[in-house]
């Protein structure tokens, strides 16, 4: 069974689960005749919640399973095992939470806008918001900070920061303080109608009690702070996102997820937005966001997250830039094709001199996926210094594709987006996992998506050195025209 195969079963699994998931936990909250509680579960965000949880502790399951290993058997008895260890664990935490009495503590200021930071502020990574941030100066905000390590606050004014994990390096709040919070006479009231149920239902009820103390404590933060705004920037229900997407809604505020890749099918978008307004720049994504998402509003759409820079040529080579965007576990291209494009790739400009490349990894892991063929050129273009990598995976894709010739990608069109963007020429190669109308598009305008390894050869030696695109066509087909005004939607 080849890899394509194998991610068509599972996305065709996975939402035959997440709808029988779904049906379940319809079934569960109609039984509960608790008004409060229902207030708090009886909604879409504990839902999206729910089912996110439940699909990222089986999608190893449901891969060992459709490849028939036999140690899917040992990784059932593992979700056993750690779905037993977090109804117990939340079940003490419960205990611990409703026993718990300490003064609320606060933040002094209003803060209207909450902004949750992952990225950072660097100018070489990756930004968080696709904004300036002169309009934010301009305005108090609160800062939720999910990584530190490349995190810099010297350009935020007028905002209070809060570490969502221990910091010593900034002056901000930790988080664990507004854990230590102590739930109104109400609050208490739910929680102890969870514990009294845990024995019922210990997955759902403990899934519920995390979710009634963690968008709780962000409530009371966000009320003390009287925000009305919540921007979250990634893609993927992760971290804090949907406590404070629910937290915001509470007060009669607003959230909003931005779009940060080109959604090329409707199983991509699955469980990636928390919040209930998207702000986006592709202009058919409206058809492509799964119902298994918490978007209502698809109102507000802007550039994507590229700078506007000039372009700075080198002149004493050209540089081919690999993204290894998609390949693996659960992507549709294995790490076998990966491995006989890149080597496609090094192998027919291997004895062009002037030509050098440049290898991203999305993940740290990426070197190890690598074959013996293609760590063998690379050793021997190393000692030429004609092969670099970039390790980081927080960079700033302009870094690379604005110094680049030709951009290559994987099965994946959000890479070829950025290029098309910045008028750089592009190449990506598709096996299967990108629907063949998008595709033929593209081709219509600038042949430059291959399905197979010879066409994929040919492109490579046409792209660097013949074919000119028509850039203007093709951000006519990836982008909304148009510029706007942030301050419009935050109103």
């Amino acid at each position: 069974m080849n890899q394509y195969s194998i991610r068509k079963k599972f996305d065709e699994k996975l939402i035959n689960f997440l709808d029988l998931e779904d049906k379940k936990l319809r079934n569960i909250i109609n039984s509960i005749k608790n008004k409060k509680a229902l207030e708090v579960l009886n909604n879409s965000f504990f839902r999206i919640d729910y089912l996110n949880w439940k699909k990222n502790s089986r999608m190893n399951y449901f891969v060992l399973l459709i490849k028939k290993e036999k140690k899917y058997l040992i990784y059932y008895l593992k979700i056993f095992f750690l779905d037993l260890f977090f109804c117990f664990k939340y079940l003490i935490i419960g205990f611990y939470y409703f026993f718990k009495k300490k003064k609320l503590f606060k933040i002094n200021g209003k803060f209207p806008i909450v902004l949750d930071y992952f990225y950072g502020l660097s100018d070489k990574l990756k930004n968080d918001f696709p904004f300036e941030l002169d309009f934010f100066n301009k305005s108090n905000k609160l800062i939720l900070v999910n990584n530190d390590k490349y995190f810099s606050d010297n350009k935020i004014q007028n905002s209070s920061i809060i570490f969502l994990k221990w910091n010593k390096k900034f002056k901000g709040y930790f988080f664990s303080k507004f854990y230590k919070n102590a739930l109104s006479y109400e609050n208490r009231k739910i929680l102890l109608f969870l514990i009294k149920n845990w024995i019922n239902n210990p997955l759902f009820f403990s899934l519920a009690i995390k979710f009634h103390l963690r968008s709780n404590f962000f409530y009371n933060i966000f009320k003390n702070c009287e925000s009305k705004i919540y921007i979250d920037p990634s893609t993927g229900i992760s971290g804090n996102s949907i406590y404070c997407a629910y937290a915001i809604s509470k007060l009669g505020g607003k959230s909003f997820n931005i779009q940060r890749s080109f959604i090329a099918t409707e199983q991509q978008s699955i469980l990636n937005y928390a919040c209930k307004n998207l702000i986006a720049w592709s202009p058919d994504i409206k058809k492509k966001i799964s119902r298994f998402n918490n978007i209502s509003n698809f109102i507000y759409y802007v550039p994507p997250y590229f700078q506007k820079k000039n372009k700075i040529r080198e002149k004493k080579f050209k540089l081919i830039s690999i993204f290894d965007s998609s390949f693996g576990r659960f992507a549709p291209m294995s790490v076998e094709e990966y491995n006989d494009a890149l080597s496609l790739v090094l192998k027919k400009f291997y004895y062009t001199k002037d030509i050098k490349f440049l290898i991203k990894f999305k993940n740290t892991e990426g070197f190890s996926f690598l074959n013996k063929v293609n760590l063998k050129l690379i050793e021997n273009l190393k000692k030429h210094n004609r092969i670099y990598f970039e390790t980081n995976k927080f960079v700033s894709n302009y870094e690379i594709i604005n110094k680049s010739d030709l951009c290559i990608s994987f099965n994946s069109l959000t890479i070829f987006s950025e290029s098309v963007f910045y008028e750089t020429k592009n190449l990506s190669y598709i096996n299967k996992g990108i629907e063949s109308s998008i595709i033929k598009k593209i081709n219509d305008i600038y042949p430059s998506c291959a399905n197979n390894l010879d066409d994929f050869g040919y492109l490579i030696n046409k792209k660097i050195f013949e074919i000119e695109p028509n850039f203007e066509k093709l951000k006519n087909l990836f982008f909304i025209k148009g510029e706007f005004e942030l301050k419009n939607f935050l109103k």
